[in-house]
């Protein structure tokens, strides 16, 4: 742990909190000194008999309302007046500061540096993961699926409320407080290992910069981009390998509910209802895979997997192979396109 962050927390803003939180409960300890110490002199000078000792104990019992028997008389007006004045500032002092321990302890903050510690520890051991930039409604969505379907993400956000939501949502989520836009952010997020980064951001500008700082990090990385449709071939030349426009995507959703109302239906039962376990997925060929030199009957994905093959893009192809034939040689580097249960294409892609 270094001097400059000696929790090892790099999360910005939890260091904020902690270092405010901290400075809040040093501040009204410091009060509660200057305090005894005014009562402490204070006793001295208008009982100069008694010993500094008695003065501080009597400066105590009075601001702690303890309440054991004085030391010090109140035997006159001045006294009584100093000893009013003495009692509410050292009360008030007294409830600050124990206000402001009890808010470090209790509420959270303690709590949450252990808890992002564990966090950023997962982080660093995250492989092929998703970074979702933009915490908003869109990447909700976005982290929800990946929920569902078991991939690793990290969520990146400038607005710490946004984070709190998915937190809450996902008890289990990986949150980074950052700006997407700024370099460092992409690299704490682990961009160098990442599989793929989708830019979920309201700011078609935001998005644009993220996508050319991500490609220029990472020229393999998969990147995904909200964008409107005006400025997608932007997006696009700044290295997003996919665009989606909203507009778009929920014209043709009203437009598909009205013309084929079942297979929309069929489609939002796969996505939304968390009883439902099968979704239509890529399934890629690897090297050494078992599939490759195989053909679909051969491969048994049907009877074994109870796997459908809707589709197969052919290594460096664009054009996909609909209802392929039982008959299709699979060969390493294609990919299919299939309908499967989640917990048979997980045992199915160690295959």
């Amino acid at each position: 742990m270094s001097a400059e962050n000696p929790l090892g927390v790099r999360d910005s803003y939890l260091m904020e909190e902690y270092r405010t939180s901290l400075k809040r409960l040093v501040t009204a300890f410091l009060v509660v000194l200057v305090v005894i110490a005014a009562g402490t002199l204070g006793s001295k000078a208008l009982k100069p008999e008694h010993s500094l000792l008695d003065c501080l104990y009597f400066t105590v019992i009075t601001i702690t309302t303890i309440g054991f028997r004085e030391v010090i008389g109140v035997d006159s007006n001045v006294m009584k007046v100093f000893v009013l004045v003495l009692a509410v500032f050292g009360m008030g002092s007294m409830l600050w500061f124990v206000t402001n321990l009890t808010a470090f302890l209790f509420e959270g903050h303690l709590f949450s540096i252990r808890k992002r510690k564990r966090i950023m520890k997962k982080l660093e051991t995250l492989r092929g993961h998703a970074i979702v930039c933009g915490a908003g409604k869109t990447g909700y969505h976005v982290v929800k699926e990946l929920e569902k379907t078991g991939h690793p993400y990290v969520v990146v956000d400038s607005d710490m409320d946004a984070l709190e939501r998915i937190s809450s949502h996902f008890p289990e989520a990986v949150t980074l407080y950052g700006d997407a836009t700024e370099e460092q952010t992409l690299i704490t997020a682990g961009i160098e290992r990442a599989g793929g980064l989708i830019s979920a951001l309201r700011d078609d500008r935001d998005n644009v910069f993220i996508v050319l700082t991500a490609r220029t990090l990472n020229p393999n990385l998969m990147i995904i981009a909200r964008g409107n449709e005006d400025v997608a071939a932007k997006i696009r030349r700044a290295g997003a390998d996919f665009v989606v426009s909203p507009n778009y995507i929920g014209g043709l959703r009203i437009a598909s509910q009205y013309l084929r109302p079942m297979a929309v239906n069929f489609l939002d039962s796969m996505l939304r209802d968390p009883h439902f376990t099968w979704r239509i997925e890529d399934l890629r060929i690897g090297s050494g895979s078992m599939l490759a030199g195989k053909t679909i009957r051969e491969s048994e994905l049907g009877s074994r997997f109870k796997v459908l093959v809707l589709a197969i893009r052919r290594k460096g192809k664009e054009e996909f192979l609909f209802n392929p034939s039982p008959d299709e040689v699979l060969n390493e580097g294609d990919t299919l396109v299939v309908l499967a249960e989640l917990s048979r294409l997980n045992e199915l892609r160690s295959y």
